[in-house]
């Protein structure tokens, strides 16, 4: 059972887009030392206008997570924290 100071069991990279669209993430299998890459792509069954992408916490949490689409980067999450 988790408890209050734990270690994080999740990370969570949620988005709002400029989208009727429903979207997905999913990562990229670039070196860990230049952070997360998540590449965002149309389906998925995600609320239009969000997207969410989740998995296991690592440690330590990336610097950066990059997010990219068709190849271009469109976001970057530069302040990765846990909370609680």
């Amino acid at each position: 059972m988790p408890t209050i100071g734990g270690e994080p069991t999740k990370m969570i990279v949620m988005l709002e887009v400029d989208s009727e669209d429903s979207w997905f993430m999913t990562p990229l299998d670039v070196p860990s030392e230049t952070g997360l890459f998540l590449d965002l792509k149309p389906g998925g069954s995600a609320v239009p206008g969000t997207v969410a992408y989740r998995r296991m916490a690592p440690a330590p949490l990336p610097d950066r997570i990059h997010i990219l689409c068709r190849d271009s980067e469109v976001a970057t999450v530069s302040n990765v924290m846990i909370v609680q």
